[in-house]
């Protein structure tokens, strides 16, 4: 580089970071967003050698910009992760964060009870990055039920800036809780054993249990909470589960559904499932069932979890008239 040559603002920041000791360069690109990093990779690369009136220059004007920002500096939950590991240690820096932050899923806790049609709906109005905020911090299954409903331009930009962004700072966490509250008309509240969570430990119990045992458990329950039991059995055996029936099973399933409540549910059907079921059937009304799913209107999510409510339903009638039995498949079979 000859001697009064204007430099860009890439490569200011260059012969800077190239002037710095490498482990301290290193931290700082590392918090650059991909792109900028890719930018100042390659303009480093470039650079040639640099005069020292030159490289002075640079970094003069870089410091001239940073003291021109007010000394502003920006803290987030990465910057500090990194400073303590740094000065106490990784482990000792996890044991003294553990209690003092709040996991993830103490995040938007607000929002576990409520459907995700209606955090879809409020979210719908809002910037990707906001909407990447909220999704980042609830379970994976309500999140893809949220991308599902979300427009296709949208859900694309949500996952982008999940991939690309860092993790929000817990101040911008807070406010995007409080907005999504007051939205949906949610108080702000700890996350506790509720019903829904009982139900769930109780469901994950009776699923490690042998096949007797958790019938003579299901029927105790019964005995004391009818609603209970029918709710834990719901939970125990779901549409998804279909596919562990053995293929004499499906066929006996298959006859007791209507084509057009089949066609709904397995709009949102796993692969596996789908096979299963177009080969437990003839040719032609598989391929009438597949044209009625191609062809068929755009519906909620909701009306097709009913449908595959309506599916379980008729399997666990099966089941309580012994016509089917509900177990992993390739059980043996009685002929």
């Amino acid at each position: 580089m000859a001697g009064n040559i204007s430099l860009t603002d890439q490569q200011k920041i260059a012969i800077l970071l190239a002037s710095l000791d490498e482990k301290i360069s290193a931290s700082v690109i590392q918090q650059l967003d991909p792109e900028v990093m890719a930018r100042v990779a390659d303009t480093i690369r470039t650079l040639g050698v640099v005069p020292g009136d030159i490289r002075d220059k640079a970094i003069r004007e870089c410091v001239r910009g940073i003291m021109e920002m007010g000394n502003a500096v920006q803290g987030d939950e990465k910057t500090m992760n990194s400073l303590l590991a740094k000065a106490i240690g990784e482990k000792r820096a996890a044991a003294m964060l553990q209690d003092r932050v709040p996991s993830g899923r103490e995040a938007f806790a607000s929002l576990d009870g409520v459907t995700g049609d209606q955090i879809a709906s409020v979210l719908s109005r809002e910037q990707p990055s906001v909407i990447a905020v909220v999704i980042r911090y609830l379970s994976a299954e309500k999140a893809g039920e949220i991308l599902d409903i979300l427009p296709t331009d949208v859900r694309k930009q949500v996952m982008v800036s999940l991939c690309t962004s860092n993790p929000p700072s817990p101040d911008v966490v807070a406010r995007i809780e409080e907005f999504m509250d007051s939205k949906i008309g949610q108080s702000k509240k700890a996350r506790k054993l509720d019903e829904d969570d009982k139900v769930e430990v109780i469901t994950r119990i009776l699923q490690n249990v042998n096949k007797s045992v958790e019938e003579e458990l299901l029927t105790a329950i019964d005995d004391s909470a009818e609603s209970l039991g029918k709710e834990i059995r719901e939970r125990l055996f779901t549409f998804e589960d279909m596919v562990k029936l053995n293929d004499v099973a499906i066929r006996r399933v298959l006859q007791e559904i209507d084509t057009g409540v089949l066609a709904v549910a397995l709009r949102k059907a796993s692969i596996a499932l789908r096979e299963k079921i177009f080969k437990n059937m003839s040719k032609r009304a598989s391929e009438a069932l597949k044209e009625e799913m191609e062809f068929s209107q755009k519906l909620k999510l909701s009306e097709i979890q009913a449908k595959q409510k309506e599916i379980v339903d008729v399997i666990r009638r099966l089941e309580g008239e012994g016509q089917v039995t509900v177990g992993e498949e390739g059980a043996d079979e009685y002929v």
